[in-house]
């Protein structure tokens, strides 16, 4: 089914917050739940239809909320990545504006105005804190193996 995301009482029809599929009834026989810091991936192994409606999803009362839940996700996330052996570089980064063109243009992000605006830009922002903690363990971890030389 589809989750409506919500912002003060008001649909996101467009940008980053628009209506996403998620699996929400399934065999329990045929799924499977990967353990992750943030959320749980759910992979199924059967065909998916669609139940009509939308699951309302009243996830943002206010921009604080979403500001320090981004920090909490973006460290545990590049956390797992360099426990997992992933690496960041100058082209993860220098994807970046990119990623907001896309959410802000293309995905129409702009039709919401300044929300839309704020809501186009906090995955970069997402990104750019996941990233720069990656890099930050990566250069850290290449000081430790320099000083046990």
């Amino acid at each position: 089914m589809l989750r409506r995301n919500y912002y003060r009482d008001k649909p996101a029809e467009y940008g980053v917050m628009h209506p996403k599929p998620e699996i929400r009834l399934f065999r329990r026989d045929r799924v499977k739940f990967i353990d992750r810091s943030t959320h749980a991936k759910l992979v199924y192994g059967g065909k998916c239809g669609w139940v009509k409606g939308y699951l309302e999803h009243y996830n943002i009362t206010e921009l604080k909320e979403w500001y320090e839940k981004n920090l909490r996700y973006a460290r545990a996330c590049a956390e797992d990545d360099f426990a997992k052996g992933k690496r960041v570089g100058f082209r993860h980064f220098a994807e970046l504006p990119n990623l907001f063109f896309r959410r802000y243009i293309l995905w129409r992000g702009f039709m919401h105005g300044v929300p839309g605006l704020v809501f186009s830009a906090m995955p970069v922002f997402f990104r750019l804190v996941h990233y720069s903690i990656m890099w930050e363990l990566q250069s850290n971890n290449c000081k430790e193996k320099l000083n046990r030389q």
